[in-house]
């Protein structure tokens, strides 16, 4: 009989047979990656061991990443650049809109085969699409400035929203940064310190980007 890890390894290997279709690699263990265009899309597995039983319970999270637009926000919260966080994730049982969670128990015993596909045709169902809505910078500014419920949710854990908005206003200069300013004044304003060395950083900003640095 196969261990728990090894059956999570068989897991993951399976899993990746069917992602190679969609042009998703495996990165590390339970984390699947494929690069559209300048966004970084991510299929995440969170495995918890159940306390006192050969058991885990995984849940199905899935992401992007615009590497441009996190280094902006870092630059301007004048902090280290940190690349193991994205610019948006959710459980993709948000996507599904379902008050019931979607996970899974696994142990020695359990049929991998039927727990893969279902999670491969959640994927396919819920994640290509939320995907496909935000894989550039110009639709992911579009879905925040349409306070799109799953955009939004997807990135308020992480940078929050208004960051975002700002990081695309300097990066694609559709609106200008005295316009996100006014409109997320209340949100910025929550934490003064934050939003006046910002207001300093964006000014290094733009002359560094004016001298091509």
């Amino acid at each position: 009989m196969q261990s728990l890890k090894e059956k999570m390894k068989e897991f993951d290997n399976m899993l990746l047979r069917l992602l190679l279709c969609y042009g998703f690699k495996k990165k590390r263990q339970h984390l699947f990656v494929r690069k559209q265009g300048d966004c970084l899309q991510h299929i995440s597995i969170l495995e918890t061991k159940v306390r006192g039983k050969s058991q885990v319970h995984i849940m199905v999270f899935v992401g992007f990443q615009f590497e441009k637009v996190d280094k902006v926000i870092y630059f301007i919260q004048n902090e280290k650049y940190d690349a193991k966080w994205g610019t948006g994730n959710v459980n993709i049982d948000v996507l599904m809109d379902t008050k019931i969670p979607y996970g899974f128990y696994l142990n020695e015993d359990t049929a991998l085969e039927p727990v893969v596909q279902n999670i491969f045709q959640a994927i396919e169902r819920y994640a290509l699409g939320f995907w496909e809505s935000c894989d550039t910078m110009e639709k992911y500014e579009k879905k925040l400035l349409e306070k799109d419920r799953i955009i939004v949710i997807s990135t308020v854990a992480l940078k929050r929203p208004e960051w975002n908005e700002l990081a695309l206003a300097i990066l694609l200069g559709h609106r200008s940064v005295e316009e996100v300013f006014e409109e997320h004044a209340e949100e910025f304003k929550r934490n003064l310190s934050l939003f006046q060395i910002a207001q300093e950083r964006i000014k290094q900003y733009n002359v560094l980007k004016e001298v091509g640095i």
